[in-house]
């Protein structure tokens, strides 16, 4: 189970600083990048980049980018491994020698020393029916605005359909361990301001009060 969540401890992780917390490791806001790919495939665009120091890089511009790192933050400060992630408000694109300003993007260090072992598959995984697996679920059901199997409605609506209220209360009882601060560093890492940010984390802990009430 240490390979996918281990318990936190009582020393509070900085969910604004995220996994790996160190400046040399953060990409440079406002800099040039150059294009080495770009995939428009999906949902989001996304580039696959290197800065002027040589550091690649994997960025996502959308609107999952800023919420994406939001989530991470918070599942990573619950006990989740995360790999680092960060919000760039402004950035510029080099493809051909001409540089593009483009907004906001979440950038990824691809040079983590990681080795990728094929694709993820919420269905079958060595995790699947562990409470840690589960309460992830939870997570993302409270994150996602979705609460459980009472309203959620969205795809993998099968693997909700398994959990238990045990799953929710655990799952729930970690996300009220997170205190206030930690909350507001993990959306100021997603360059949420103050207003946004307490709306979301009131409606967080209404959640959450919620899930630990169920029977």
């Amino acid at each position: 189970m240490a390979e996918f969540w281990i318990e936190p401890g009582a020393e509070r992780r900085d969910l604004f600083g995220g996994p790996r917390a160190v400046d040399a490791l953060h990409p440079e806001p406002d800099a040039r990048y150059e294009v080495l790919e770009r995939d428009t495939r999906g949902f989001s665009i996304t580039y696959h980049l290197r800065d002027a120091r040589g550091r690649e890089w994997h960025a996502k511009i959308g609107p999952e980018a800023q919420t994406e790192v939001v989530a991470s933050r918070i599942v990573w400060g619950l006990g989740y491994h995360e790999v680092p992630s960060y919000f760039i408000e402004r950035w510029i694109a080099v493809e051909k020698s001409k540089g593009s300003v483009l907004g906001g993007a979440r950038f990824r260090p691809r040079e983590l020393g990681l080795k990728s072992l094929g694709s993820w598959s919420w269905q079958q995984n060595p995790f699947v029916g562990t409470r840690p697996y589960n309460g992830l679920l939870v997570v993302m059901m409270i994150l996602n605005g979705g609460f459980v199997r009472f309203a959620y409605r969205g795809r993998h609506q099968e693997l909700v359909d398994r959990l238990s209220a045990d799953d929710v209360r655990w799952a729930c009882e970690r996300v009220q361990r997170l205190s206030n601060r930690q909350l507001r560093d993990a959306f100021r890492a997603g360059n949420f301001g103050d207003e946004i940010a307490s709306r979301f984390i009131a409606r967080i802990r209404q959640k959450a009060d919620e899930g630990l009430r169920i029977q």
